[in-house]
């Protein structure tokens, strides 16, 4: 599965992701996500780290 973001919300979601591993001290595995943008957001405003992680052996 490919998203493909525009120049705006690549620059956002590099954003959210510097933030989100700053907030919860581990790696934000956004390339996990059907909606990136919204899952990090929902994130941060929760306070919870996301449940979504690759499957073990799994190729990105």
């Amino acid at each position: 599965m490919y998203i493909y973001l525009s120049k705006e919300d690549s620059a956002k979601l590099d954003r959210l992701m510097r933030e989100y591993e700053q907030t919860f001290h581990e790696r934000c595995y956004a390339y996990c996500m059907s909606d990136p943008i919204a899952e990090i957001e929902k994130c941060l405003k929760t306070g919870k780290p996301s449940k979504i992680k690759p499957e073990p052996g799994a190729v990105y």
